[in-house]
């Protein structure tokens, strides 16, 4: 069984929750908008850095968003296949 660790950002105006996978190193985002997403391949120094960011938003923003595979896994209002 994969081992998930998980983050529950109570202070973040952009993420809810983060989920990272130790084995694959996938990256499950929940954002406050209601979106989901998956960034793949999220490497243990940058799940680590990420969480322990004074700002997630500003860090995701630059550090991930735009780095890694992305795929929408949910979007309010939209179907996603």
């Amino acid at each position: 069984m994969d081992k998930i660790i998980l983050k529950t950002f109570t202070d973040s105006s952009v993420i809810k929750i983060a989920m990272w996978n130790i084995s694959t190193q996938d990256m499950i985002v929940v954002f406050n908008s209601g979106s989901v997403w998956c960034y793949s391949k999220i490497p243990s120094y940058v799940w680590q850095e990420f969480i322990d960011s004074k700002s997630a938003g500003n860090y995701f923003n630059n550090m991930i968003r735009g780095k890694y595979d992305d795929t929408c896994l949910y979007k309010p209002g939209v179907q996603v296949v």
